[in-house]
């Protein structure tokens, strides 16, 4: 879980895949109204691609042409954040401790509020 990305990027790869799928897709309906929202038909989905395509830097025209792999590489860059990685690591940390996996000075109570506190930030 520590390890996750967070739920808004979680979100946003599952989002850009399905967008993905549905320019690969075989279904004809599919696939034009996926051309529509890529084209600018003033849609929700539309607002969702251009957003996403602009926060992460995705060519929205050229997205069926990437993989994977090289759109979730493109999305790290623009998120990954090295204090996240830290909290991360901490909170993991403080689980095993509390599972007595590890010695540690803080009791029960105090580990329980420092992991509540880290994953507010």
């Amino acid at each position: 879980m520590v390890k996750d990305d967070p739920i808004n990027i979680q979100l946003h790869k599952r989002v850009i895949k399905f967008i993905i799928k549905c320019v690969r897709s075989q279904n004809e309906n599919v696939k034009l109204c996926t051309q529509l929202a890529l084209n600018g038909s003033k849609s929700n989905m539309c607002n969702n691609i251009n957003l996403l395509c602009q926060t992460y830097k995705i060519n929205k025209y050229e997205i069926g042409n990437i993989s994977k792999y090289e759109y979730i590489k493109t999305m790290k860059k623009c998120y990954y954040n090295e204090s996240y990685h830290c909290i991360g690591n901490l909170i993991n940390d403080l689980v095993n401790s509390r599972d007595k996996k590890d010695v540690s000075f803080l009791n029960i109570r105090e580990i329980t509020e420092s992991i509540e506190e880290l994953c507010l930030m």
